[in-house]
């Protein structure tokens, strides 16, 4: 077993991401949840809602040991594991989510994706999104960087301008 913390991606009753939130925030760990806003319409009301990018996720920076005390919360059903190793979620991915998590205008361009498309890889190299690293696609005439998270086979695709765009050499 690692004694290193690494970030894992916990499967929680959908509709209390918040909730669990601020539980395991409350027990000292680093936890993400990634949210985009959206404006809802209710009757003659327009609010401002923030919805989590993946319903149903949310990560947690842990070491292996620790696991019980996420579990031990209620709405917390387990942590996501592939062929009996649990889900880890790279650092430049959480850097990613964190990166667009942090700019509420590009909500409206977000669009979550449950696939992966072949593409180039790119990296944001003006304006907000700065750093932003993921794979360059074109989608009905428009050009859209998509950012991958690999251990949950999803993915955020956000319009934006080629001229924003570098593309990276491997």
């Amino acid at each position: 077993m690692s004694n290193q913390k690494f970030w894992h991606i916990c499967c929680i009753r959908p509709r209390s991401e918040k909730k669990v939130l601020k539980i395991i925030e409350g027990l000292n760990y680093e936890v993400f949840l990634p949210m985009k806003k959206q404006i809802r319409i209710y009757k003659n009301v327009k609010k401002k809602v923030f919805l989590p990018f993946f319903p149903g996720y949310i990560f947690v920076n842990i070491l292996p040991g620790f696991r019980h005390h996420i579990t031990a919360i209620p709405e917390v059903y387990r942590f996501l594991k592939f062929n009996d190793d649990y889900a880890k979620i790279s650092q430049d991915e959480i850097k990613n989510l964190i990166l667009i998590n942090s700019c509420p205008d590009y909500h409206n361009n977000i669009v979550i994706k449950s696939f992966f498309e072949k593409g180039k890889d790119a990296e944001v190299i003006k304006g907000p999104l700065i750093g932003l690293k993921g794979k360059m696609i074109k989608n009905k005439g428009n050009n859209r960087i998509v950012v991958e998270i690999d251990a949950i086979k999803q993915g955020i695709t956000i319009n934006i301008d080629l001229k924003d765009l570098a593309p990276i050499d491997k």
